[in-house]
């Protein structure tokens, strides 16, 4: 059993004491729209704002990830009360926008990736032959080449291909779960904002499901499903390697290519992005280690702190005020150099005018220096 407030686990007769600490508990009678207000809102604002954010739903299979994110299998678009992160993201970022009184244009973006057995699979476009692979620049990041982005007018619209996209979607039956992730999918909301200045702002809110880590002695896999899993933990080890090294301060090196789920969640693990880690845990007691596993990697990935920034392309008048701003602390800078030169060779001058001549000795001393006089 988990605790509201600080996370900590009760205590039994073969407890070791251990406590995890998280910013918000949610007990099992919590509704959809508890974890929305807590989790995303805020970050919602962020993204508006020409900020990045990502949220993570990790845990073991069937604990309700998938169920967080989007909702019930085959929700109906108008079900209002088990919508999941996603669809609720989606209204609030359509209504934010009709709302927004200050003259600025919207331009929202959505794609929506698979990782399935380390390949990478565009969710929109299932039929496409084009490969998709991992690029990274310094200005860019990592981001998918060959994956498609639709602009959506509506949060209706993008729902719409949201469910579409979760409907090709790799899933399959095992022992512990009838509708089991077979892969990771990453929901990606690109929001454009054109002020009304010049300006334009661009935040990116990724969904990311991870596919649930999997004991093969309880799901049972074999064949193609037990492949599934050896890659879906493969990159979940991955995952947890990477968290491990971004949380110690003496690590230098952090392993984001060991795999193409670390890689392209680079950014959004400890870079420039406000991530949002949420941890599924069964209350089932017979699936106590894989919870307490799982609580284990919330803590750690909550001591890694990322440094966000606005993304922002800059006008002609903004750049060029930019630039006059700078000439002119360059113009101040040289004058103050110009006065410090003249104070230190004013201040040499005095020193020089101060001190006496020097006199040449007389007697044994210039005979000792051989010196003669007449």
């Amino acid at each position: 059993d988990v605790e509201p407030g600080w996370g900590r686990r009760r205590k039994t007769d073969d407890d070791d004491g251990s406590a995890f600490q998280y910013d918000q508990v949610f007990p099992t009678n919590s509704t959809q729209e508890d974890v929305f207000l807590s989790v995303l809102q805020n970050s919602i604002s962020y993204v508006l704002e020409g900020f990045n954010a990502t949220v993570l739903a990790y845990g073991q299979t069937g604990a309700g990830k998938t169920y967080n994110m989007f909702g019930p299998p085959g929700e109906s678009l108008d079900d209002q009360d088990l919508r999941g992160l996603v669809p609720r993201a989606l209204d609030e970022i359509f209504d934010r926008i009709d709302k927004d009184k200050s003259g600025s244009s919207f331009e929202v973006k959505l794609s929506m990736v698979e990782i399935y057995l380390e390949e990478l699979i565009d969710l929109l476009k299932p039929n496409c032959n084009q490969k998709l692979r991992l690029r990274e620049s310094v200005y860019q990041g990592v981001w998918v080449e060959g994956l498609s982005h639709f602009s959506v007018p509506t949060s209706r619209a993008a729902l719409e291909l949201v469910l579409g996209g979760m409907d090709n979607r790799t899933v399959g039956a095992t022992n512990m779960n009838d509708a089991s992730s077979r892969s990771h999918c990453i929901v990606s909301l690109r929001v454009e904002r054109a002020m009304p200045d010049g300006v334009v702002q661009c935040g990116v809110l990724h969904f990311a499901d991870l596919a649930g880590m999997e004991r093969v002695d309880r799901t049972g896999a074999q064949g193609q499903t037990l492949e599934e899993a050896k890659r879906i933990n493969l990159s979940l080890s991955a995952l947890g390697n990477c968290i491990c090294a971004l949380s110690d301060p003496h690590r230098t090196h952090v392993p984001f290519r060991d795999a193409k789920l670390t890689f392209l969640l680079k950014n959004s693990l400890g870079g420039n992005a406000k991530t949002t880690l949420l941890v599924a845990c069964s209350s089932r007691l017979k699936d106590a280690d894989e919870t307490v596993t799982a609580l284990r990697f919330g803590a750690r990935a909550r001591a890694v702190r990322n440094v966000v920034k606005v993304n922002q392309k800059l006008c002609a008048q903004e750049l060029q005020r930019l630039l006059d701003k700078l000439q002119q602390e360059h113009r101040a800078l040289q004058q103050y150099c110009l006065a410090l030169e003249q104070q230190i060779e004013d201040t040499i001058s005095k020193d020089a005018s101060s001190t006496p001549a020097a006199s040449a000795p007389s007697g044994a001393g210039n005979a000792s220096a051989g010196v003669q006089t007449s």
